[in-house]
């Protein structure tokens, strides 16, 4: 979007020049070097400053005066004091000096034009001569009547002296700030270690480098540069000692500003043009109280904010923890009723079981009765182990009493039993030979001869 234009001659400040050639630095400047590359500065006339200027014009104006008239007259201190006008115009960053020169060039045609017509008109008012009156009237008296040209000499905007100026703005701080404006000097500071600073307090109105008391994040920060040229003009001019006349309307007028605005492609807004009553400085201690106010207004809103969003954080936990126990409760009653499931279903189980247990039981109690006989009956088969033994070890007793006996009665009963065996042997033999002698029969009875 472009820039709002401005054309607003002043008379110059004393030291005017040096702020335009940057000889005396402003401490409002937003850009770390001193001399930025977009600066320009040039004086158009071989004096070096305005005094010479003034000296010469009060000179030529007496001079031509004289020669005119022949009377000697010096230049009125009113009229010395208005001879030099400045006018500060904005630009956007593709304007240069020759779109400024160009400008001026246009508002000397279109001055030149507004006295050409002017004069036309006051000639076009005038009644005509008849024939008489041109015959009789002197030569001298005679008025004529050709129409006016227009003659660039007497328009004025003869420009003494050009500077543009692209360090100078101010910063916007970005984010929860809104844009919150930071003038240099005012409300931001480059201190001699090269960081930028701001106060701790900002509603405090004092400048001194020592307010300015904590590093400012410039991440935040965002320059606005101020972009606009100086030229001092003046209506007088050199050649004729003359000053180019204006009306109050030209001086102030809308009309040129909407010239100016439509020749550098700038926004024509009039109603936002400050007044000459009104002035810059109040318009810049409006802005800065506006500015104050929104600073007020956004520190407390932040304070609002900040209690706003723990009271909201509060809420939230709550919900939060409320949800959380609707959740768990429907998850609960979810479970409840799988656990509710899972329980008929181990009842029935458990019924089962029970019945079985209770088969299992009885059948346990029977063959418990059956081990108990069994045991009983262990027991007394015990006790009657226990007899035997005791009678087999008197037994014992009474067979190692006997020992003797025994000995001799198994040598006896080992002779006998020798005896026996010879007596089987002979019967052995004896059985053989009766085997064999029943062969032979045998064998006779089927040849058919008789025994011997």
């Amino acid at each position: 979007m472009s820039r709002k234009a401005t054309f607003s001659p002043k008379k110059p400040k004393k030291n005017s020049s040096e702020h335009n050639s940057r000889k005396e630095m402003p401490p409002y400047l937003i850009e770390t070097e001193p001399a930025f590359d977009g600066n320009f500065y040039e004086r158009l006339t071989p004096y070096e400053d305005d005094k010479q200027f003034v000296l010469l014009a009060q000179k030529i104006y007496k001079d031509e005066f004289f020669k005119r008239t022949g009377q000697k007259q010096s230049m009125q201190k009113k009229q010395s004091e208005a001879l030099i006008f400045e006018v500060v115009i904005t630009v956007n960053e593709n304007h240069t000096k020759q779109d400024i020169l160009n400008l001026f060039d246009m508002l000397k045609r279109e001055k030149a034009k507004d006295n050409a017509l002017k004069e036309n008109i006051k000639i076009n008012r005038l009644k005509p001569l008849d024939k008489l009156e041109q015959f009789i009237l002197p030569k001298k008296l005679k008025i004529k009547r050709k129409p006016k040209k227009e003659n660039l000499n007497e328009t004025g905007y003869h420009i003494l002296e050009i500077a543009g100026h692209y360090d100078e703005g101010h910063f916007i701080r970005k984010g929860k700030w809104e844009n919150l404006s930071y003038y240099p000097s005012k409300h931001i500071m480059m201190k001699s270690d090269g960081n930028w600073y701001i106060k701790s307090n900002e509603l405090d109105e004092n400048t001194s480098e020592e307010a300015f008391d904590v590093l400012a994040d410039m991440s935040e920060f965002e320059k606005v540069y101020n972009l606009h040229w100086h030229v001092k003009f003046t209506n007088f001019n050199l050649d004729t000692g003359l000053t180019a006349s204006f009306s109050k309307g030209e001086i102030s007028g809308e009309g040129r500003l909407k010239k100016v605005a439509e020749h550098l492609g700038l926004r024509y807004v009039p109603e936002e043009k400050i007044s000459l009553e009104q002035g810059v400085r109040s318009i810049k201690e409006q802005h800065h109280k506006n500015r104050q106010e929104k600073y007020l207004r956004l520190t407390m809103k932040f304070s609002l904010d900040k209690n706003h969003h723990a009271e909201v954080n509060k809420t939230m936990k709550r919900e939060a923890l409320l949800r959380d126990r609707i959740t768990r409760e429907r998850k609960g009653k979810k479970e409840n009723d799988r656990l509710l499931g899972e329980m008929q279903t181990i009842k029935k189980n458990l019924e089962l079981k029970t019945n079985e247990a209770d088969s299992i039981q009885y059948l346990y109690n029977e063959n418990i009765q059956q081990t108990l006989i069994q045991a009983k009956k262990i027991l007394e088969q015990e006790d009657k182990i226990r007899e035997l033994e005791a009678t087999i070890l008197q037994k014992e007793k009474e067979s190692q009493n006997e020992s003797n006996f025994n000995k001799e009665l198994t040598a006896k009963l080992e002779e006998k039993d020798n005896l026996i065996k010879n007596q089987l042997e002979e019967i052995e033999t004896l059985e053989t030979k009766y085997k064999v002698q029943e062969k032979v029969f045998e064998e006779l009875i089927y040849t058919g001869h008789e025994y011997p």
